[in-house]
């Protein structure tokens, strides 16, 4: 092999090299991301009588070392914070390792006014994330639970809406 054949030989590994750092190299540049708002926002809902009203959250990490850091509590239609009857506030701080969960929970019956046939409430969730540039590890779920029958509604924000109609339905299509 001549110096000429030899010297292009290194130029074009070179500049092979060269070209494949760049590349590489742009991928793995950081982003900036804006931070996340943390999941768990709910409407206005209503509980009645014979109604237990359970808020829960859990950490869905499978290993340390990222805590979820919340409170859980449930507001009124003016965002004040629900009361039970002996005055104590329904609201809970939780600090829950990997794999964790924990929840607060009213009965409907108990905090009902005098006229009152249904409680409107909101369930509010305000996680603290222990870096503000990753999302939190903190899932929340709402059960509306019939105190007598034992029957859950059950809420988890930011799911899809599942389809209410006839389940034995079959659709065919048309060939």
């Amino acid at each position: 092999m001549t110096m000429t054949k030899k010297r292009y030989l290194v130029l074009a590994v070179t500049a092979a090299l060269g070209l494949s750092a760049a590349l590489v190299g742009s991928r793995v540049r950081a982003q900036n991301i804006p931070a996340m708002v943390a999941t768990g926002q709910f409407g206005m809902l209503g509980a009645i009588q014979g109604e237990i009203v359970r808020l829960s959250i859990s950490n869905i990490n499978l290993i340390p070392p990222d805590p979820c850091r919340a409170t859980i509590e449930f507001v009124d239609g003016d965002g004040n914070v629900l009361l039970r009857p002996d005055g104590t506030p329904v609201r809970r701080d939780v600090a829950l390792e990997a794999g964790q969960s924990a929840f607060v929970q009213f009965n409907a019956g108990a905090l009902l006014g005098r006229d009152q046939v249904r409680l409107p409430f909101r369930p509010v969730v305000q996680v603290t994330p222990p870096d503000p540039n990753i999302p939190p590890p903190c899932v929340p779920s709402l059960e509306i639970i019939n105190a007598t029958t034992g029957g859950t509604r059950l809420a988890v924000p930011g799911a899809a809406p599942t389809y209410a109609g006839n389940h034995n339905e079959t659709l065919v299509m048309d060939r």
